[in-house]
């Protein structure tokens, strides 16, 4: 499986992003309008960059739903993936902190071996991106992780997840495209 920094890094990665699944409940957390463009299912592509773990790097593909929690004051997300190495479900939950003006974000997957992790980073929006910023230490040495999610629109949305020692050293090492999973209930009549 994936070592556990890039396994941690996506699982908050996937949790981060405050877009839902259509819900007859309304998103109530704070945002710019294009979160609601996330709502609903989305199909996944994930390129894995070549690393000691992947010499020759990785495709997965999959599916994301992004839905409101109680009362739309949270966000949900189910995630499934399968690559070379196997599966990998998730359970994502965020949160805003009035207090932080941010997102707490808890993500729970099958390769965890704790089960689930809270990041101590905050995700943000920065104009109609949103990013999480995690500082880690990973065999020793202090790394700076960055997941950010852009080019959102109401069919297709990036998400890039880079690393290094320094804000100036990220560099991509995960990137997924989704795209929206057509409407089901149009074609099922």
């Amino acid at each position: 499986m994936l070592n556990s920094a890039v396994r941690n890094l996506l699982v908050v990665s996937l949790l981060t992003f405050l877009a839902v699944a259509q819900s007859t409940t309304e998103l109530k957390l704070p945002g710019p309008a294009v979160q609601k463009l996330m709502l609903g299912t989305w199909y996944i592509r994930v390129q894995y960059e070549a690393s000691p773990e992947l010499p020759k790097g990785d495709v997965g593909i999959g599916e994301e739903k992004w839905y409101p929690g109680p009362g739309g004051l949270s966000l949900i997300e189910e995630y499934r993936e399968k690559n070379s190495k196997g599966e990998i479900s998730g359970l994502g939950v965020a949160w805003w902190d009035a207090k932080l003006g941010a997102y707490h974000v808890l993500w729970c997957d099958s390769t965890d071996a704790v089960g689930c992790t809270i990041p101590n980073g905050l995700a943000r929006w920065e104009g109609e991106q949103l990013a999480l910023n995690v500082d880690q230490e990973m065999s020793g040495k202090k790394m700076k992780f960055r997941e950010a999610f852009s080019e959102i629109t109401s069919a297709s949305f990036k998400q890039t997840l880079s690393m290094g020692e320094s804000d100036r050293d990220l560099k991509p090492f995960v990137t997924i495209w989704a795209t929206r999973k057509p409407d089901q209930s149009a074609t099922a009549k």
